[in-house]
């Protein structure tokens, strides 16, 4: 559980460094052939990993799969799109602020629902108090 805890704590700081470069890229290429620059970097790099790792490159997916994945991809290239356009109007912490307290929101009603397959997460206390201590804390920041 710790390293899964710490991978996520880096992925973060990885967000945080993607949105500046993201937005720098797209002064030179426009916003969709930056974040499109972006997702084929994410495409090679994930393609190498298989090959080292010796994953198979190709996996048929169909139906639900597919279109899961699909709508999954699209979702990633629109936060993209949206933390490029955003980080240089408002700014790193606060586009970041903004983004996690509406990913914690939105995963904790998620959680609440047991929706795609998650196990349902009951709403304590403690996670109503730090969610809205986070979306105080993004009010504050963002103000």
């Amino acid at each position: 559980m710790l390293f899964t805890i710490i991978a996520v704590l880096a992925s973060g700081i990885c967000v945080a460094i993607q949105a500046p470069l993201l937005a720098m890229v797209s002064r030179t290429t426009g916003l969709l052939a930056g974040v499109l620059l972006a997702v084929l970097g994410s495409s090679i790099t994930l393609a190498v990993a298989c090959v080292a790792l010796r994953v198979p490159l190709v996996r048929v997916a169909t139906g639900r799969t597919l279109l899961l994945a699909l709508i999954a991809g699209a979702l990633g290239a629109g936060v993209m799109v949206v933390l490029t356009i955003a980080v240089p109007r408002l700014g790193v912490l606060s586009t970041l602020i903004l983004s996690i307290a509406a990913q914690l929101v939105a995963g904790c009603l998620l959680d609440r629902l047991g929706v795609f397959g998650l196990d349902v997460r009951l709403l304590e206390p403690q996670r109503i108090a730090g969610m809205l201590i986070l979306v105080l804390g993004a009010f504050l920041v963002v103000r």
